[in-house]
């Protein structure tokens, strides 16, 4: 990961713009920042904006769209801003003051980097990776979210990242897994709980039509996604495992009552059952943020998440 702690905005936004949009989200870690929101009205917070970031955010949100910005064109904006602004300043607090994404989130933000498949072909780009990501940042745990989510203050003195895996692969425990923990950091894997279920010889076919990335390593009848003795080491080495609903799906498919029971309350019975321990978090295919349809934000509550990651936010959205 290049060093990108520019204090100053990219001239050429469109062309920034187009080479975040070139990257391989398949293959490579995309950093990113999320705005940690509270929707829990004791904890949440006010719609300033503060410090080298929130100054950057509003020069990108602006040349966007100005104050009309969309939730596309803040997700664009924050992308831009992790792809060259990702490293923290010299004199830069841990933890930034509070950002306002054109109305749609106010908090401060953390970084992440997304990572997806992990094939062994690419292990020297990701390690090499984490290791620049572990001697700049400290990685977030399922308690310091909580903590930084209720508004608390950061312990410690490098900024916090949460480093994430998406879909369960095989090459998440095995390749990347020994390199995160190489680098002294913590991930969190969200995983579809389907494509862990099912049985090995069907696992390809069951990726390709449910949107899941292959590589030229995953072959027809192949293992190509995690153990459940796998996630249950995974915890047991002081990592998280969340929610990604059964078949990968994305918020705009979930239209019955079985749907819900499937994708939402189902899947997160089905992790609570095998790592036995609570799974409260959750994030969509596509990165939807609660808030947006209030239909399956009902249903979400009701399935007893507290937590949602999206493409721009992780979100609190009810207590214990």
């Amino acid at each position: 990961m290049a060093r990108t702690n520019l204090s100053s905005p990219v001239a050429d936004l469109e062309r920034a713009i187009h080479a975040c949009r070139g990257r391989d989200y398949n293959l490579e870690g995309i950093p990113m920042f999320l705005v940690l929101e509270s929707l829990i009205p004791d904890t949440a917070r006010g719609s300033t904006l503060d410090g080298r970031l929130g100054r950057l955010l509003v020069d990108y949100l602006g040349r966007l769209d100005g104050d009309q910005a969309s939730l596309l064109d803040a997700a664009t904006a924050l992308e831009v801003l992790a792809a060259y602004h990702f490293d923290p300043g010299d004199d830069e607090d841990p933890v930034t003051g509070t950002v306002a994404l054109a109305g749609h989130a106010a908090g401060p933000l953390v970084r992440t980097i997304n990572f997806h498949n992990t094939p062994p072909a690419r292990s020297d780009e990701v390690g090499r990776q984490l290791l620049a990501a572990g001697e700049r940042f400290r990685s977030v745990g399922e308690d310091d979210l909580e903590g930084l989510l209720s508004g608390g203050a950061w312990q410690g003195r490098e900024p916090p990242l949460i480093p994430v895996f998406y879909e369960g692969y095989r090459n998440n425990y095995d390749v990347a897994l020994p390199l995160l923990e190489r680098a002294g950091l913590r991930g969190w894997f969200f995983v579809p709980t389907s494509f862990i279920d099912t049985p090995v010889p069907e696992q390809y076919d069951f990726a390709t039509a449910h949107d899941i990335g292959l590589t030229d390593d995953d072959h027809v009848g192949g293992r190509c996604a995690m153990t459940w003795d796998e996630l249950r080491d995974v915890v047991a080495r002081g990592h998280a495992v969340a929610c990604h609903t059964a078949t990968h799906c994305a918020i705009v498919d979930v239209k019955t009552l079985e749907d819900v029971q499937r994708e939402l309350v189902g899947s997160r019975q089905r992790l609570e059952q095998e790592l036995g321990r609570e799974v409260r978090t959750l994030a969509w295919l596509s990165g939807a943020p609660y808030g947006e349809n209030e239909r399956v934000d009902t249903a979400v509550r009701e399935a007893g998440y507290l937590t949602v990651f999206s493409n721009t936010k992780v979100q609190r959205i009810q207590g214990v």
